[in-house]
């Protein structure tokens, strides 16, 4: 390859050599930049979804307290209500 070639095509080679070179570093840096874009990104995206599953988890705790408030409040207006039924009965049969 290097035989019977002169200096002006062995300059142009290293020439276009070194564009090349230059040219994949730039790429490389480029592609490494947007990588790690994307890393950021994804560690980001990670940390939120973290964040949400504690607040899902917190809700459902939330919820499951409510339904046992409602429960209890259904159950006490009941009693309530059966009270009142038996007071008006009570009442009625007075009179």
């Amino acid at each position: 390859m290097l035989y019977n070639v002169g200096w002006s095509e062995m300059i142009l080679f290293i020439t276009g050599l070194s564009i090349g070179l230059i040219i994949a570093a730039r790429r490389a840096r480029h592609w490494l930049e947007q990588i790690n874009v994307h890393v950021e990104k994804n560690q980001s995206l990670k940390m939120s979804n973290k964040k949400k599953a504690t607040q899902l988890k917190d809700l459902k705790t939330s919820v499951q307290e409510h339904k046992a408030n409602i429960e209890d409040l259904s159950d006490k207006l009941s009693q309530s209500i059966e009270n009142n039924q038996s007071l008006t009965y009570q009442v009625n049969e007075r009179d």
